[in-house]
């Protein structure tokens, strides 16, 4: 599954294969209500986030199953979540640093 913004993620992603590609820009409610249909209603366990959009781990939060893993790899100066979606689902954050700005 893949929750990305712009076309040419869109096809990357079916490309490679993912299953079910979501438009992020559609909204957050848009890419929650699908990503429930997509799974039965259970949402998914792991997402891994590569994007600097404000409301990026937000979103990954809310598609999250309760106790599932937020995987940012993307380094914005900040992230927002809300918290009836961190707290009350359980959901653990854990930031990995795999890169650099430097080329």
């Amino acid at each position: 599954m893949g929750v990305i913004a712009g076309d040419d993620g869109l096809a990357l992603s079916r490309e490679v294969g993912a299953d079910v590609v979501l438009d992020a820009p559609r909204g957050r409610d848009y890419v929650v209500q699908e990503v429930r249909k997509a799974t039965g209603g259970r949402r998914v366990d792991v997402t891994v986030n590569f994007s600097n959009a404000k409301l990026a781990a937000a979103t990954a939060c809310a598609i999250m199953r309760t106790f599932g893993t937020v995987v940012q790899v993307a380094l914005p100066p900040e992230i927002s979540i809300l918290f009836s979606e961190y707290i009350f689902r359980d959901i653990r954050v854990e930031g990995l640093f795999i890169c650099s700005k430097k080329k």
